[in-house]
């Protein structure tokens, strides 16, 4: 379920922006969970670097 809601506001980012803005609720998905689809399909979340030695 997840992965079509994520796939949906790939697709559709103006409705990825009133997930944001609070206008449309992800239906079915913990605000932990909207919170983390969120800041993941905006880019807020930094991926760390990886040094091989």
């Amino acid at each position: 379920m997840i992965e079509e809601i994520i796939r949906h506001l790939i697709e559709n980012p103006d409705n990825l922006k009133d997930v944001t803005q609070g206008a449309i609720n992800l239906i079915g998905v913990s605000a932990d969970e909207a919170d983390a689809i969120i800041k993941v399909l905006n880019g807020s979340i930094n991926k760390a670097a990886a040094y091989w030695n």
